[in-house]
């Protein structure tokens, strides 16, 4: 196709010409979500689906950027259908700052970037954003537009997260891939054991905090019921890691909420 004029208006979406939009678009989108479009589907087939002000969204090189589950619904329901459609405006970077009815968060985004296991990186970096801003009581999180840029500035918390979901049995690899970003920033060589010993429980001795910590996680994976919470598991898995940067035997881990979030050593 040539390059797109920008344009912006109703237009008729027939499935043979859905499906010519879907093969000429070379953009990496999302992974498409087949109930997504089923559901969008069987709305087209009864007539529930109507103009109601969504556009499908078409960057300068005619790439579509939002509303390819329309357009796979469209095919799929062989539908005919009226929708509002951007043409040109955008480029596909602008992908990121998108939200739409298929509900894109911040691992679409990192995955469009190339990122590996992108939806718990994107955890990983909301969590890291929330210890690096001092704001663990908040829900505040990055929004999709600075996603890709957060990642890029801390380099090498994609590899923190493969560490961590050596961890997964224990504890959320998400909060487990940022704890272990920040403690190698301190001393990788030892973050990397600390993560290792933990998934394992290799050579621990009863009196080595990591041994504790494994033990904690256990323990409450084991619950039904009022089970740890994150900041919980983030004080714990903090302490364990500053005992053993000091070198201290320790005989149990524990948290009250009356002391000071500890701060990593």
């Amino acid at each position: 196709m040539k390059a797109a004029k920008k344009t912006m208006g109703v237009e008729t979406i027939t499935p043979h010409k859905a499906q010519a939009y879907l093969d000429a678009s070379t953009h990496k989108n999302r992974t498409i979500s087949e109930s997504r479009v089923l559901s969008l589907a069987i709305d087209m087939e009864e007539g529930r689906f109507l103009l109601n002000g969504e556009t499908i969204i078409f960057d300068d090189d005619c790439n579509v950027i939002d509303g390819s589950h329309r357009l796979n619904a469209v095919v799929l329901s062989r539908a005919t259908i009226k929708s509002y459609v951007v043409r040109g405006a955008i480029h596909a970077d602008s992908f990121e700052t998108i939200d739409s009815g298929g509900m894109r968060n911040g691992g679409d985004v990192l995955g469009i970037s190339g990122i590996v296991n992108a939806q718990v990186v994107s955890t990983a970096c909301n969590w890291l954003f929330r210890l690096k801003t001092n704001n663990l009581m908040s829900r505040k999180s990055l929004n999709n537009s600075q996603f890709v840029k957060f990642h890029n500035d801390n380099p090498g918390l994609a590899e923190s997260v493969r560490m961590a979901t050596r961890t997964k049995k224990l504890c959320s690899v998400g909060i487990m891939g940022a704890l272990h970003y920040l403690f190698a920033k301190k001393n990788a060589a030892l973050a990397d054991s600390f993560v290792d010993q933990l998934a394992t429980g290799a050579e621990l001795s009863d009196t080595d905090p990591i041994y504790h910590l494994r033990e904690t996680f256990i323990r409450d994976a084991a619950k039904r019921h009022e089970r740890m919470g994150a900041m919980y598991r983030m004080a714990v898995t903090i302490k364990a890691w500053n005992a053993l940067r000091n070198e201290q035997e320790v005989k149990a881990l524990r948290w009250a909420t009356a002391e000071k979030f500890p701060k990593i050593q």
